[in-house]
């Protein structure tokens, strides 16, 4: 049977993976603005939407960000998974989309 063992070392220029045989380095990135336009005209559309008190027929953008290997399940060695990438809003804008939450619900 095969132990994968790594350790993970992050500060706030880059991420690294230390393994056994491996190490790799990935250096963090500031979001391009057409990612954050994107996120945001989406979220607006569902908000609008809920405004009006319409289903949506759509969701949030999700990508794929997870995928892990497990050696022990021959019949699933793999599994994915969407996870859902948010933006969190400042402190100051906080108050603002509260209220605005509010009104939807």
């Amino acid at each position: 049977m095969i132990k994968l063992a790594y350790k993970i070392e992050k500060n706030q220029y880059s991420i690294k993976i230390i393994g056994e045989k491996t190490h790799k380095k990935y250096s963090l990135q500031k979001l391009d603005n057409n990612f954050i336009d994107w996120q945001r005209g989406e979220r607006q559309q569902l908000m609008e939407l809920l405004k009006k008190d319409k289903n949506p027929v759509f969701l949030s953008p999700h990508l794929p960000t997870l995928i892990t290997y497990d050696l022990n399940n021959p019949d699933f060695p793999v599994n994915t998974v969407c996870k859902g990438v948010g933006l969190v809003p400042i402190e100051e804008k906080l108050s603002e989309i509260n209220q605005e939450m509010s009104q939807i619900v």
